[in-house]
């Protein structure tokens, strides 16, 4: 597996090959665990390979990947990961997306940690625009 560092780049390489096409603006996409707090057949994060390795990307090498997305120009973080929800320093990384210049912090989540108020509260204060909601069953008969 390539180091987490060239990860996170390849994604903004992909990002500026879209914006040169026209395709939307320059973001980073920032994986920031490989944890989650479910466990989907259907998800490649079900793996025990993954499970198994150090889940938590260092902060220091996430906030290095959104200096250059800044220094690229790019105005979006699209946070992702396993679970991003469950990431310990997902607020900090928030935050200093926002000190750091971007505009939009979008996130992709199961939705299920939203449902605790003081959760919503903090990733708000900490500057979080937009979440997408994924939302799928466990097993076939949860999902129907």
């Amino acid at each position: 597996m390539a180091p987490i560092k060239d990860r996170f780049l390849t994604s903004a390489v992909a990002a500026d090959a879209g914006a040169a096409r026209g395709v939307g603006m320059g973001r980073v996409d920032l994986f920031v665990t490989d944890r989650c707090n479910q466990s989907c057949v259907f998800c490649y994060f079900h793996s025990k390979e993954l499970r198994e390795r150090d889940p938590e990307f260092p902060f220091e090498t996430i906030e290095e990947v959104l200096r250059a997305g800044r220094g690229r120009g790019y105005r979006e973080v699209y946070i992702s990961g396993g679970e991003p929800t469950v990431a310990r320093s997902l607020p900090d990384i928030i935050r200093r997306a926002r000190e750091l210049g971007y505009d939009r912090l979008k996130m992709m989540t199961n939705g299920v940690r939203f449902a605790d108020p003081k959760f919503v509260d903090c990733v708000a204060a900490a500057g979080l625009t937009n979440i997408a909601l994924s939302i799928h069953g466990s097993s076939a008969a949860v999902y129907e």
